[in-house]
């Protein structure tokens, strides 16, 4: 219904240059949902004419990005010696796709430790803003993170950890739990340590010295960065 046509007894509004007013109500609309998804305090006071710009331009960005779909390819099967590249995939996977309310899916198996919402950059405000219940996380969980999930681990050695629960946050809470546990981050340091104990540099003919630091050196030092213990 345009309620620019009805008589004022009947609830008619009319706004002088519809077009602009439109932006402006879109620019409000944004610059308060912004605050909402990123839990931060909505001040009346801090929606000044400068404000209202910048909600105007950041709303047709986002609208103009939402039409955009980035293309990320698909995470690969899971294989055990692999589990913390798998797992980056699937984060990197998760931040090109968008949630039943457009937040991005990330949000769904997101870790909550240690994070400090005031400090973060406004991405992942949107992305820990988010919040874990209602009826948009339970289809993101079950329709969408659950689904891509699903397949990359049938018959492989992770199925048996991704619980009977169709959630995707659960699924991803079970893997980590198992995979990033104290036993198996003790194995996988150890593995670490016996590579970079034998690993010899033969000649680049072999293989570039960037290919060995990158590939060799870098992939196991990131291993002791995550499961060695504070002053080991």
């Amino acid at each position: 219904m345009n309620l620019s046509k009805l008589t004022n007894a009947r609830g008619g509004v009319r706004l002088g240059g519809i077009g602009m007013n439109a932006k402006k109500l879109c620019g409000l609309s944004w610059w308060l949902n912004d605050r909402m998804n990123r839990l931060v305090p909505i001040v009346p006071g801090d929606f000044d004419r400068n404000a209202l710009t910048e909600a105007m331009t950041a709303s047709g960005i986002d609208e103009m990005i939402a039409e955009r779909e980035v293309v990320v390819p698909t995470p690969p099967v899971f294989t055990y010696e692999d589990w913390e590249d798998w797992e980056k995939a699937i984060i990197n996977y998760l931040s090109s796709k968008r949630g039943t309310r457009g937040t991005l899916l990330k949000y769904v198996i997101r870790n909550d430790v240690n994070f400090q919402m005031p400090d973060a950059c406004r991405y992942d405000q949107l992305v820990y803003g988010e919040l874990l219940a209602g009826m948009a996380f339970d289809n993101d969980k079950k329709l969408m993170v659950h689904k891509i999930l699903l397949p990359l681990v049938t018959g492989t050695d992770a199925e048996q950890w991704m619980s009977k629960a169709k959630c995707g946050r659960s699924n991803m809470s079970s893997l980590r739990e198992h995979y990033d546990g104290v036993a198996e981050g003790e194995r996988r340091l150890a593995r670490a340590d016996d590579v970079l104990k034998h690993l010899i540099y033969v000649n680049e003919a072999s293989f570039s010295f960037e290919t060995y630091t990158i590939n060799t050196i870098k992939k196991n030092l990131d291993v002791y960065a995550k499961y060695a213990a504070p002053g080991k």
